[in-house]
């Protein structure tokens, strides 16, 4: 098979799963009832494992018998089943979403900390939303006499929401809590919970001394107790942190040290000499327990984004319409395609054949780049929007570039095979410059900008990097292809 061939068959891959990705709902249908679990089967099997929407009706898959799970019997047969998610991740200005004012405790705080506070916990909030990925939240602070709150907008409703919610109201104090010197109270026959309360005494460990924090998979992969996989924390001491941990696990050899997270208990493992012997880093200890996946990558982002300096609870929660609307975002995506249909006219009209590829090349890449932002779940705001369609231009600056060169070469004589090639070869310096550039704008941006500017400088530096993927590689092998199959 030759490299032409094999080209045009991975593009028409790529291209067809992208489409899946952008446009992700499928219709399955089944005309006899499933028996045996064939490989074939089991796929149905798996995709049949949850509940299926379809025209606003819900279908559901059991069995007949309850004691024989190999006999699976649709109720509806025509099944539609999503590939991934059936829409993009819209921001507050294009759906709207949910506002949370969470109010904060000041009530043991000096009068002249109370705003550093304040700035501290919308700082730690701000880094617990980043856990979630690039969502376009807003968060400011607000004063009003002796009230303090910190001010979230995040995009959308729903359970999905109402967790994140929870998440950033939590206090993610870690605590290592060691043996007192003498026990108060005879515990002898309560449980270890009771006796860690009435009988430790907090180390100087705190949060504070973290460097990071992972969920791991466990050792010996294990399972719960509700048969879900078994995971763990591991934690990453700074220098000085390391120190102090290795401090309280010599000093309490044989003992229970207890690790507490907001005041309930993480793990209470025993000290022993096989954490040194067996050459055991005081840097990176391991919290063990049984815990989700779920759970332990929950409390690791908490701990990673560092406990909330004051308390804060829930003042208010409501919804909030989209700044802009449906119809904002209908006319944008009329103008992207209007001003996609004219680039395609110019290309086709300016270089002919060239220009034929240049088009296909740049819906490609619009293709590819929907998908990206689809999959990578990056929140699509207006400003967002306006960054994708700027590199869209861009795309074609690139082409142009390219074709340009190959005229050139053209008008001095050279073949067409060797226009190309001289032409691309040319035109790389200056495609390179322009687009490091706007990628090094676009860092800045990110960096330094306000929320809006973030979605705008991702969207764009995304836009680039598909451009140059397309413009450099693809535009290439097809003039390639075309110059095969003509010759």
């Amino acid at each position: 098979m030759s490299r032409s061939k094999i080209f045009l068959y991975l593009l028409t891959i790529i291209t067809f799963v992208s489409l899946l990705i952008i446009f992700p709902e499928t219709r399955i249908k089944r005309d006899i009832v499933l028996n045996d679990l064939s490989p074939v089967s089991r796929i149905f099997a798996f995709l049949a494992s949850k509940n299926f929407i379809d025209n606003q009706k819900i279908y559901e898959v059991t069995t007949q018998n309850s004691n024989d799970s190999k006999k699976i019997y649709p109720i509806d047969k025509t099944l539609k089943t999503p590939i991934g998610n059936p829409s993009f991740n819209l921001g507050l200005d294009l759906q709207g979403g949910t506002y949370v004012a969470l109010k904060a405790n000041m009530s043991e705080i000096p009068d002249e900390n109370k705003l550093e506070s304040l700035q501290s916990a919308k700082k730690i909030v701000e880094n617990r939303i980043n856990q979630f990925g690039i969502n376009e939240t807003n968060i400011f602070t607000s004063i009003n006499g002796d009230d303090y709150k910190v001010i979230i907008e995040i995009p959308g409703s729903g359970a999905n929401v109402e967790e994140k919610i929870a998440t950033l109201k939590q206090a993610a104090n870690l605590e290592f809590w060691q043996k007192k010197s003498s026990d108060l109270v005879d515990t002898s026959s309560l449980s270890l919970e009771y006796d860690i309360y009435l009988n430790y005494e907090k180390t100087d460990i705190t949060g504070k001394d973290l460097k990071t924090a992972n969920a791991i998979l466990a050792q010996e992969g294990g399972l719960n107790t509700d048969g879900t996989q078994n995971y763990w924390i591991q934690l990453e001491f700074t220098e000085e942190g390391a120190k102090k941990f290795e401090n309280v696990a010599r000093n309490n050899l044989g003992k229970v040290v207890a690790i507490m997270f907001d005041n309930q208990i993480l793990s209470a493992p025993q000290i022993n000499l096989d954490y040194f012997s067996s050459g055991g880093s005081s840097n990176r200890p391991v919290i063990q327990g049984s815990f989700t996946q779920e759970e332990s990558s929950q409390i690791s982002n908490l701990l990673r984004a560092g406990a909330l300096p004051v308390p804060l609870e829930l003042a208010e929660e409501r919804l909030v319409d989209p700044t802009l609307g449906k119809d904002a975002l209908e006319k944008v995506f009329v103008a992207g395609g209007v001003g996609i249909f004219i680039l395609i006219v110019f290309m086709i009209i300016l270089y002919k054949k060239l220009g034929i590829i240049a088009s296909v090349a740049l819906i490609l890449y619009t293709i590819y780049n929907l998908a990206i932002i689809k999959l990578l779940g990056i929140t699509l705001t207006l400003a967002g929007i306006a960054g994708f369609i700027l590199s869209i231009g861009m795309a074609v600056d690139a082409n142009v570039l390219i074709f340009e060169r190959i005229k050139e070469e053209r008008k001095r004589g050279a073949s067409m095979n060797t226009s190309i090639k001289l032409g691309f070869a040319h035109a790389w310096t200056s495609i390179r410059d322009s687009n490091t550039s706007t990628l090094m704008t676009s860092l800045i941006l990110f960096l330094f900008g306000s929320t809006i500017t973030k979605g705008f400088s991702v969207n764009l530096s995304l836009g680039v990097i598909v451009s140059l993927f397309t413009a450099i590689f693809i535009t290439r092998r097809l003039l390639r292809v075309a110059r095969g199959l003509s010759s």
